[in-house]
Order: structure tokens, then sequence, then C-alpha cells
């Protein structure tokens, strides 16, 4: 069309058209009312385009300028906050400091005053022990009626069943019972032998006995606690499916691996 525009508002040719310089629409002028495009004065104005466009830039400044603003007031919070944490922190830690130091004088004053009674502790359990030494004790050991048994006591009961742990002769050995006569069970019974060596000697062939009567060490209130705890820890580690047992070495209980070839005693 010899490089004619066409008619925005006609569709067809038109030789002297008025054009928006920014989209290039193009109008007879008789036409622009119904071009479809911003119109003043004759003319058009306020192109889509440019109106997108300049608004593009108008939100990327204000984005801009929000970003900004919300970074400056970032900042400023952070500060602040950082300010506030770290007087908090050394108050906290000068607090601390001051109670363990507390707790240092405390301990040490408690050392100081119950040094002495830590020591003889030890050493009355050390004695407690070495007098129990020589004793076994039976269980379930059925107590002799006078009025019945007439022939039997407590000692031939005793000697019987070291006979059967034999063979070394039976020791002179002396017996007690502990604690109020019951009704329902025989009290325990304390044999006390010559020497802790002969103790200890029947004490490892007890297996050899398999009657009712149960043999064991004659154990200090201590000795006992520690057993009760030892064996409580014992029964954690086998739920846990460890197989594990309770042996003694040199008159000490330990848990050691079930399959362990160390003597009970």
């Amino acid at each position: 069309m010899d490089g004619k525009r066409i008619c925005k508002g006609c569709s067809t040719a038109v030789a002297k058209p008025i054009v928006c310089s920014r989209c290039g629409t193009a109008s007879h002028p008789g036409c622009i009312s119904r071009a479809g495009h911003p119109v003043r004065d004759r003319k058009f104005s306020d192109c889509i385009t440019a109106t997108a466009s300049t608004f593009d830039a108008l939100s990327q400044t204000l984005l801009d300028s929000i970003y900004s603003i919300i970074r400056s007031e970032f900042a400023v919070f952070k500060k602040e906050l950082l300010d506030t944490l770290r007087a908090d922190f050394d108050k906290i830690n000068s607090d601390i400091q001051r109670l363990s130091s507390r707790i240092d004088k405390l301990e040490n004053s408690e050392l100081r005053l119950g040094g002495v009674s830590s020591e003889e502790e030890v050493l009355e359990e050390i004695a407690e022990r070495e007098r129990r030494s020589t004793n076994l004790i039976f269980f379930n050991l059925k107590e002799t009626d006078a009025s019945t048994d007439s022939n039997i006591t407590d000692l031939d009961l005793v000697k019987d069943i070291l006979e059967v742990m034999g063979p070394r002769d039976v020791p002179n050995v002396k017996i007690s019972r502990l604690g109020a006569k019951r009704r329902d069970s025989p009290r325990p019974l304390r044999v006390s032998f010559p020497s802790k060596h002969e103790a200890l000697a029947f004490l490892r062939d007890k297996k050899k006995y398999s009657g009712p009567v149960k043999i064991y060490l004659d154990r200090t209130p201590k000795q006992r606690r520690h057993l009760s705890e030892l064996q409580a820890k014992l029964k954690v580690v086998r739920d846990a499916g460890e197989n594990k047992t309770i042996r003694y070495f040199n008159g000490v209980p330990r848990i050691v691996n079930a399959r362990h070839n160390a003597k009970n005693v």
C-alpha cells in the first residue's frame, strides 16, 4: 500500500494519519475517536503501553523503597535484640559463676566437717566385714523344737549339711538364730567357723548340697545394699538382651558375661 498506514478506526489506508509516537497506532483525523486509543486535543495521548511501562517502573521503585525501609528497620531491630540478649546472657553468666562459687565453698566446708566421719565409717565397715568373714548364713533351715525333736538340734542339722559339702573334716562351728522367732518361716541361722579360710572353703563347695537350705556370706548392710543395686542393674542389662550374670572376685560381686569362667565365691 505504498507505505500507507491502516486507520485503526475504519481499517482503510490513510495518507496523512495521526500516529501515536509510542505504540504506532494510526488513524484518520475523523476516525480518531473510534481508534480505541486515548485521545486528548484531537491527538493520541496516555498510551496504554507507555502507561504500563511507567507503572512497572513505578512499582519497582516502590518495591525497592519498601525493601530498603524493611532492611533498615530490621537492622535496627536486630541490633536492639542482640544488645538485649547479650545483657541477659551476661547477667545469667554472672549468676552462674556466683552460684558455682557458693557450691564450691559449701562442698569444701562439707569435706572439712565430714572428712573424719567418712574415714571412721570406712574403718568401721572394714572391721565389720572382717568380723563377719568367718560366718555363713543358712536360710530356710528348719528350726528344731525341744518339745518334739529332743534328740536333734540346729547344730546337728548344720553338721549334716557340712558333711555333704565335705570331704574335709567338719570344724567346730558356733551357731545362732537371727531375729525374733516366726511362725510361718524359720529364722536365718548364722554359722561361725574358726577361720575365714574354712568358711570360704565350705562356701565354694555349697553346690554339692542340693537341699532346700540356701547358704550365703554374712554380709554387712552396705554389702547387702550394694548387691541389691547390682541385681537391679543386672535386670536392666538382661532386659536389654545382654547375657550377663553376677560373679564374685575376691568376695566382691561384679556383673560379667554369663560365659565367664570366674568362680562364684
